[in-house]
């Protein structure tokens, strides 16, 4: 969810898993948006859609940056911001097996 679509859970694409070609799942989440007129877009991910579930991240952050949060309430939390041309596709990948960086 973010602001691509008016931080709308119900308006916002789901995250899809990635299956490896014998058909397993990966660990990861991929979906996509377009940046619109202002070139920069923020967004945060929604744990089965629930705006009470948020992942983000600690501060506002581009991606792969910072601390994850949550799950918590989307609401007053902060997220990922992307800056781009107006119209870009953006894929975010969510992956659960990600090496954590700052251990």
């Amino acid at each position: 969810v973010g602001s691509f679509c008016g931080w709308d859970a119900v308006s916002a694409e789901e995250l899809l898993p990635v299956v490896d070609p014998s058909g397993r799942g990966t660990g990861r989440l991929v979906g996509h948006f377009h940046i619109g007129e202002m070139g920069r877009e923020e967004f945060q991910i929604l744990v089965n859609g629930n705006v009470s579930q948020a992942l983000c991240p600690a501060a506002l952050s581009t991606p792969g940056r910072g601390f994850l949060c949550g799950p918590q309430p989307a609401e007053g939390a902060a997220s990922w911001e992307i800056q781009g041309f107006p119209g870009q596709m953006v894929e975010v990948i969510f992956d659960e097996n990600a090496e954590d960086h700052h251990r």
